[in-house]
């Protein structure tokens, strides 16, 4: 019975020929559907990228007969194109990374079409661009999923007419399947990722309410985001000046040149602009950016966070990934809640810092009070023990202050000593400490100060009162002082007090009998 039907083909070349053809397109429309199945399966054990890919390259090229295959893909949805893998003769990287970025030949097509481009003779194609010697038809497939276009597929071979229409038809639900596996993995690993994060985030808030000072609290924060991220650059930097920009850094983490972070404090830099904004600022691409100031060469995107409380900005958590577009949704969405957290702390400390200094302020003058002072006597004396130098302390009070009292009441007394107590800080050092010492008596601690100097400087601040009219009565006055040094006078706290007090009492004294 076959031997008759073959007899009788033979006698119509024609019908042979299209029965071979049907023939071999059913052979590889089964084998194709075994290499579809096969694939799936495998592609969808895999559990990361890399074995994905290899999966998905080594069956593709086992199965499929053809001269050239290279694999164009992006390590995320909205990285760069790379090459990940390729069979044969291998191109310029910098001519394919052209093509991709000017979206030219058919590559260029496929991906900016967004669908496949068969060409059986590319000597016909005023599209085609010349990547390897010998090609004359080529097949691009792009790799899409929900709208996130993975990448490419590009089949080269040396032999016109290579591709049929179920040649399309197989690769296309090759890369169906693959594009989809690329989709369910990244969403898997977003998801993982935003856990992790989630658990550090929390981890990161609990250790660092442990914390009394907000500078140890900061640097907390940078250690456990440096060594517990994928972020190559971590720095809060504190808000100096919001109109400015300007901003102070309290820690920082990563291979960077800090000593290139003085143009950012100024409130120059992608920082500046965010502190100005007061809103989160992220810049996929820092080289389309003019503002950026590279600290770190390796940086490609940045992501800098507000740390605020209502309406006050304290600093900036500022982030920077060595690839474009580094930071996803989840990233920025976890970071402000960071920025949150610590914008609560913050205020937290800045309010108790306020209230144990108001708490430390005397309420009439706004001076410090006794307690303060001595506290700071005493951590200033063990500092000047460790380094030998000098300090001094001036008892000074007003001379006859309890007939200004009397004769235009303690209202005008408090007038005068508020002016007095403005006139004496705006001629202290940075450095000095003046307090109150009760009644009309101030207390001044002078670090590494001589005694003959303090002296000097004393005797110009009489002066200096003396020629000054005060209060809204516009009555002359004067102060009086005495003065002992650590640690040529006393090497104690009360005894420089009490000394210097004596002194005071001598000086009084010899000015009444004068």
């Amino acid at each position: 019975m076959r031997a008759r039907r073959k007899t009788r083909l033979l006698k119509y070349p024609k019908i042979l020929s299209r029965w071979i053809s049907y023939k071999k397109s059913l052979g590889k429309l089964h084998k194709g559907h075994r290499l579809v199945l096969d694939v799936a399966v495998d592609l969808f054990n895999c559990n990361d990228q890399q074995s994905l890919i290899e999966t998905f390259f080594d069956k593709l090229k086992n199965a499929l007969g053809y001269d050239n295959i290279y694999l164009l893909l992006r390590e995320s949805p909205s990285g760069p194109l790379n090459l990940a893998a390729y069979k044969g003769m291998k191109v310029d990287e910098e001519a394919l990374y052209q093509v991709i970025q000017d979206e030219i030949g058919l590559t260029g097509k496929a991906l900016r079409e967004k669908h496949p481009i068969i060409c059986n003779d590319v000597t016909n194609s005023p599209d085609y661009i010349k990547g390897t010697d010998g090609t004359l038809s080529e097949m691009v497939m792009p790799i899409i999923c929900d709208n996130i276009t993975w990448g490419v597929l590009i089949i080269e071979n040396s032999r016109k007419d290579a591709f049929s229409k179920i040649d399309q038809e197989i690769v296309g639900v090759l890369c169906k399947y693959f594009a989809s596996a690329l989709t369910q993995l990244s969403q898997y690993e977003n998801i993982e990722h935003k856990n992790r994060m989630e658990r550090l985030i929390w981890e990161i808030v609990m250790e660092a309410a442990k914390e009394k000072n907000i500078n140890l609290l900061c640097k907390k924060v940078v250690k456990s985001l440096s060594q517990r991220t994928n972020y190559t650059q971590v720095y809060i930097l504190k808000v100096i000046d919001e109109n400015s920009g300007a901003t102070r850094l309290i820690a920082g983490s990563g291979p960077g040149r800090f000593d290139d972070l003085s143009q950012i404090e100024a409130g120059r830099g992608l920082v500046g602009k965010t502190v100005k904004a007061k809103k989160t600022l992220y810049f996929p691409d820092v080289s389309t950016s003019p503002d950026y100031i590279q600290v770190d060469q390796d940086t490609k995107s940045e992501l800098d966070i507000p740390i605020m409380h209502g309406d006050k900005i304290f600093g900036v958590i500022s982030l920077e990934s060595p690839v474009v577009d580094g930071f996803g949704d989840g990233d920025i969405d976890l970071m402000e809640i960071l920025a949150k957290h610590i914008g609560i702390l913050w205020a937290y400390h800045d309010l108790f810092k306020k209230t144990k200094q108001e708490a430390l302020k005397d309420p009439l003058t706004k001076l410090w009070n006794r307690r303060y002072f001595f506290e700071s006597l005493n951590k200033e004396i063990k500092r000047h023990e460790r380094h030998g130098d000098s300090l001094c302390v001036a008892m000074i009070d007003l001379r006859d202050f309890k007939i200004i009292n009397d004769t235009y009441g303690h209202m005008e007394g408090d007038r005068i000593l508020i002016e007095l107590s403005e006139f004496l800080t705006s001629r202290m050092r940075e450095s000095d400490i003046l307090a109150r010492y009760g009644g009309d008596e101030f207390v001044a601690l002078l670090p590494q100060t001589h005694k003959d100097n303090a002296f000097a400087a004393w005797g110009r601040l009489k002066n200096e009162v003396e020629s000054r009219i005060w209060g809204s009565a516009s009555i002359p006055t004067t102060l009086d002082f005495g003065i002992a040094s650590f640690p040529q006078d006393a090497t104690n706290p009360e005894d420089i007090i009490k000394l210097a007090d004596k002194h005071l009492y001598e000086n009084k004294f010899r000015a009444k009998i004068m």
